[in-house]
Parts: C-alpha cells; structure tokens; sequence
C-alpha cells in the first residue's frame, strides 16, 4: 500500500501552511471591530487590541504546544479524545465545526456591509442572497475541486489582506505624520443598559464610520 492510500495526501507545503494560518488569522475582526472598539475605548482602543493579543497568545502556545505531541489529523477533536475520552471529544468536534459555520457567516455578512456602500442595491434581500450565494458557493467549488486549488486561493487572500493593511497603516501614519491636523478623535460611548446594548452598538460603529470617512476625506 502506497503512501498515499495509508493517510493524508501531503499537498500544502510549509509556506503555505504558514499562510493558512495568517489568511485564518486575519478575518472579520479586524476589519469590522476597529470601529466599534474605537467607539467603545476612544483612544485606548489600540491598547485593547494588545490586552486580547495577550491572552489570545496563551491560547495559541497551549494550543501549538497539544498539536506538537500529534501525527495524526484531527485537531481539537483529537486533543480532547485522547485527554478526556470520545463523548467530550465530540462535543468538541461539533462546536469546532460551529465556529467555523459562524467564522464564515461573520465574514460573509461583513462582506455584504462594506459591499453596500459601493453597491446600495444589495441590500435588498434578494440581491443580499444572490451575493452570498455566489461568494460562498464559489469558495466551496474551489476546495471541493482539490487542494491545489484552495492553498493557491488562500495564498491569494492572505497576501491581498496583508498588503491591504499594510498599506493602510502606512498610508495612514503617513497621513497623520505630515497632516495632524487630520486627526479624528472618537466619542467614547458608554451603553446604559443591556437592552440599549445593540442600538449603542450601532450608533458607536455610525460614528465612528463617520469618522473615518472624514478621515480619508482630508487625506
């Protein structure tokens, strides 16, 4: 019996592994929570980024750390089978697989938002599930063709998010280092109640949009 026939097919190289990872990294978070981080911690906000980076670190070494002592495919279900036994182990797998359900549907739903302010009309729910059709839909025929076709697509992504926020930021210091006058400062909103904790939500992602559009604006 071959190689091949025994196990999984070795197709992603260490380079695009690591890139896999960064794509997987880099995804809705960073760009819809700026906003609303910005309306919630003003201009502490990057220091909450580094308070979550911190403890996201953790998480990541324990998690290298458990993938260090496996050959095997399986990940987290795999873990927990092996250190707690099959019923939690499926638990685990389930609510792995939930999370990347919802991962998808974040990014997708981000997607459509930034989407509408070039396009309007998508948001009509029509329009709305046409465009996630498609996007997901796409993405799901690219992997179920094979392999090389999804690591060459997630190679593609995970330069076009690097360099477009590299780009940002440098566009941005730039910006600011020889125009301070540009500088947006946002409102540091404070949410009364839990029932009011969506609709502050939204005002504090209004404005800070605001904001950011003036922003670009006087660039």
């Amino acid at each position: 019996m071959t190689e091949s026939a025994k196990g999984l097919v070795r197709t992603i190289g260490r380079w695009s592994l690591a890139a896999l990872m960064v794509n997987t990294m880099i995804g809705a978070s960073i760009f819809g929570l700026p906003a609303l981080i910005a309306a919630r911690l003003g201009k502490w906000s990057p220091v909450g980024f580094l308070v979550a980076f911190a403890g996201i670190s953790v998480i990541a070494a324990c998690m290298a750390e458990v993938a260090s002592q496996f050959r095997e495919a399986g990940g987290p279900y795999l873990y927990a089978r092996v250190a707690f036994g099959r019923f939690l182990a499926i638990q685990n797998g389930w609510l792995t697989w939930l999370s990347r359900i919802a991962a998808v549907s974040a990014v997708a739903n981000l997607f459509i938002i930034y989407l509408s302010e070039f396009f309007p009309g998508v948001r009509t729910p029509l329009a709305r599930a046409s465009v996630l059709t498609i996007l997901i839909g796409f993405l799901a025929i690219v992997n179920y063709r094979g392999v090389t076709g999804g690591n060459r697509l997630s190679n593609f992504f995970t330069v076009t998010k690097v360099a477009l926020l590299g780009f940002f930021v440098i566009a941005g210091l730039t910006a600011l280092a020889l125009r301070p006058e540009i500088r947006v400062m946002p409102a540091v909103t404070t949410p009364t109640s839990h029932a009011r904790g969506h609709d502050t939500d939204i005002g504090g992602l209004v404005r800070s949009r605001a904001a950011d559009d003036l922003f670009l604006r006087r660039i």
